[in-house]
């Protein structure tokens, strides 16, 4: 008993330490979104999630890699420079976590573990490694795709849209992130230089959540939608002006 300690949390939300989770269709720009986030270090399971980018990267294209860069980034953490963790994408880190589980137990199929064995291990696995990054000194990035959904609600069936993240991975992943934001296209009406109205699709990140949409924000801090640039700093430094007070909802 003597070495529990009980501490008093500020309310602030350091956002470097923060948990985000981004998800959007192909080509839309959620890696290059993250790749603003200061001092980042991305984890991919792919080089092509990185290649127009520039940014430090781990390949961990298995799950043993994943876990073997994320205890490296963990135990050298104040030898490093890097803050933030983006894994791109966590739907294939999701994938190799089954594999992984798979080729452990010398079968082909969590199912022929029988009694649940294999979904277990595999759940398990994954949230081992996902629960030892949250709780971790890094803040994190999460990217995933977007789909629309038919679900099932006390009203009625509703199309939503949502992140491609398996069921069994997202309620892993969804309670352990703080910010959940969607990428997508939206339609504005503006003034041409004939002064005709006319519209125009641009970027925008919503965190507003519906029937209709994923999303959330339990940081607190951010707007309903806010622009999603071409530069990705610029869009880093709009976030940052909420979260420091520079700027209100």
């Amino acid at each position: 008993m003597g070495n529990v300690v009980i501490e008093k949390s500020s309310g602030n939300v350091d956002l470097e330490k923060s948990a985000f989770f981004f998800f959007g269709p192909p080509k839309i720009g959620k890696s290059t979104t993250a790749s603003g986030w200061k001092n980042c270090i991305f984890l991919c399971t792919s080089t092509k999630e990185v290649k127009r980018l520039k940014v430090p990267y781990i390949l961990v294209n298995t799950h043993e890699k994943l876990i073997e860069a994320i205890e490296y980034l963990i135990e050298h953490r104040k030898q490093l420079p890097h803050k933030t963790i983006v894994l791109d994408f966590v739907d294939a880190m999701w994938t190799n976590c089954i594999t992984h589980v798979c080729k452990k137990l010398k079968i082909d199929h969590p199912s022929e573990a029988g009694y649940g064995k294999g979904v277990d291990m595999i759940d398990l696995a994954f949230k081992k490694v996902m629960t030892r990054l949250i709780g971790s000194e890094f803040g994190c990035v999460f990217i995933s795709h977007l789909q629309v959904k038919e679900i099932q609600t006390m009203s009625g069936t509703v199309t939503k849209t949502i992140s491609t993240l398996p069921d069994r991975a997202r309620k892993i992943i969804i309670p352990l992130v703080s910010v959940i934001g969607c990428i997508d296209f939206t339609t504005i009406k503006i003034k041409n230089d004939e002064g005709k109205t006319i519209r125009k699709k641009k970027r925008v990140i919503s965190f507003e959540p519906s029937e209709f949409l994923e999303a959330g924000d339990r940081d607190g801090y951010l707007p309903p939608e806010i622009p999603c640039f071409s530069d990705p700093k610029k869009t880093y430094a709009l976030i940052e002006d909420y979260y420091s007070g520079r700027k209100t909802k």
